[in-house]
């Protein structure tokens, strides 16, 4: 399956080195055109749009258009980090009342174990669309550093959505994780199911089975002509929330329009004699401070090599850090320092890129849940 992974698995892989650069991604195919990018002397940067969305096609259980993130960028001549923030938000007109919780003890069946809403509205159908943030994120990244035109580094995944899905075990697992949400509603059936089933590879040596992805292909050939503002401001997003809101959903024009990626200070986390540095605010950043900063407290009290209390320790720091995450995190606007006040400070996919001179790019996309809203 080399569109999704190396030729052979092994838990450890052999270290890789390159002059022109790396890039690192769970879809081979995906690495690969972020690598001929930077081949053609793209930026870090330039790699890191290419490569993003062809994930988008190759991996739509885990990021793609209706999604967000963010970056964290080392640029190696300014010697500077930051990060680029590009998060989904909620749409202004959506409306508390309309979420009812469950009220029957049950937990949601996702990603995160919250109190049930009634009918998982939350979570699949147009109630669960917030303002996707990727094209923006990109387009943030794109207009600071790159060196290629967006059109060149947005082709080739439509190139791959022309080829259509591949269906090997890897999509086969995927989809059928979430079938039975994606049957739901008819255009994901058409899109990833066959006679509501989910698809399964051919068993000829040579077989190939692939999904189309027209409506796919057509949205990114359009949003690589006419540019990214497109999605937010132009053809693409009138007709984004012209389908939502038939369906029932709140995402409207205006919701789009206002939404903008922002460059924001990473959190800087002291660790053992170095800094590490992460996404603020509503990210795993801070509860990586929160761990980090228990295990080193535990690591200095040992004073040695770890052993087994050292490992219960470290498990303890990640208890604390994902029970603050899940109960609190959510409370307080801004920046936040969860228990750190040294410091200032959301079925995901992640790449990261080194170029030629240096300069780094640390990439997370999310769509929250496999296949997001389905």
């Amino acid at each position: 399956m080399p569109n999704q992974f190396s030729n052979r698995q092994e838990i450890r892989k052999p270290a890789v080195t390159s002059k022109g650069g790396i890039v690192a991604a769970q879809s081979r195919r995906a690495a690969e055109i972020g690598a001929e990018v930077l081949a053609a002397g793209g930026d870090c940067i330039d790699a890191v749009v290419a490569t993003g969305f062809a994930l988008g096609v190759l991996e739509p259980w885990m990021s793609g258009l209706g999604g967000g993130g963010a970056m964290v960028l080392y640029r190696a001549k300014e010697n500077r980090v930051e990060v680029i923030d590009y998060g989904m938000r909620a749409p202004d007109s959506l409306r508390v009342e309309d979420y009812p919780l469950a009220n029957d003890g049950s937990v949601a069946a996702d990603l995160f174990p919250w109190p049930r809403v009634k009918d998982d509205r939350n979570l699949h159908g147009p109630g669960a669309v917030a303002v996707p943030g990727v094209v923006a994120g990109m387009e943030a990244a794109h207009s600071r550093y790159a060196r290629l035109p967006w059109q060149d580094l947005v082709t080739p995944s439509v190139r791959l959505a022309a080829e259509g899905l591949l269906v090997d075990w890897w999509t086969t697992v995927m989809i059928s994780s979430c079938a039975a949400d994606l049957r739901r509603y008819p255009a994901s059936a058409a899109a990833y199911l066959k006679d509501g089933l989910p698809p399964n590879p051919q068993w000829g040596a040579k077989a190939v089975t692939r999904l189309p992805q027209e409506q796919l292909k057509a949205t990114l050939a359009h949003l690589a002509s006419a540019g990214a503002r497109d999605f937010y401001q132009g053809d693409i997003a009138r007709s984004l929330t012209r389908d939502i809101q038939a369906a029932g959903g709140a995402l409207s024009v205006e919701d789009l329009a206002a939404f903008a990626a922002h460059v924001r200070e990473p959190l800087r986390i002291p660790y053992r004699g170095g800094t590490v540095f992460a996404t603020p605010e509503l990210t795993a950043g801070p509860t990586l401070a929160h761990a980090l900063r228990l295990m080193q407290a535990s690591i200095a009290a040992s004073g040695q090599a770890p052993d087994a209390s050292a490992f219960i320790a470290y498990a303890q720091a990640l208890q604390s850090a994902y029970r603050e995450r899940l109960n609190d995190m959510g409370d307080a606007p801004g920046k936040r320092a969860l228990g750190a006040e040294y410091l200032a400070p959301a079925c995901t996919t992640h790449y990261s890129v080194v170029d030629r001179d240096g300069n780094m790019a640390a990439v997370t996309q999310t769509l929250l849940s496999g296949f997001g809203s389905k």
